[in-house]
């Protein structure tokens, strides 16, 4: 996700998102079911921002 900052995505997303693991670069999960939608969107995003 190009993002310059190893922690952003875990710290801003990683709580939010639902059964999901994300890492620095990356959001893994499952079923769309297991995860709040919107949540990703908006981390997509701030991903393309950078």
């Amino acid at each position: 996700m190009n993002i310059s900052d190893k922690t952003h995505l875990s710290e801003t997303y990683g709580q939010k998102i639902g059964k999901a693991s994300v890492t620095g670069y990356c959001i893994k999960f499952k079923a769309l079911k297991d995860i709040n939608i919107e949540i990703l969107k908006a981390a997509l995003l701030d991903g393309l921002k950078e």
